[in-house]
């Protein structure tokens, strides 16, 4: 019967970290998402603002000189 206290503390104890472990890796996985979106929509940000850059050079409705 005392052997089978002294187990139980140990198991839950072990179940406790694997938690802890777990829920640790999974909150820097979605840090490591949440990051990765935001570059995205930066990304996109730009792309959209070049496009409109370039459209106004070519139909001429800026006044960017080649200087």
């Amino acid at each position: 019967m005392r052997k089978h206290l002294i187990k139980f503390p140990r198991i839950m104890l072990i179940i406790l970290l694997a938690g802890i472990t777990f829920g640790g890796l999974s909150s820097c996985q979605s840090k490591k998402k949440l990051a990765k979106e935001q570059a995205a929509a930066a990304y996109n940000t730009k792309v959209q603002q070049a496009k409109k850059d370039l459209m106004a050079m070519l139909n001429c409705t800026t006044n960017w000189t080649l200087d």
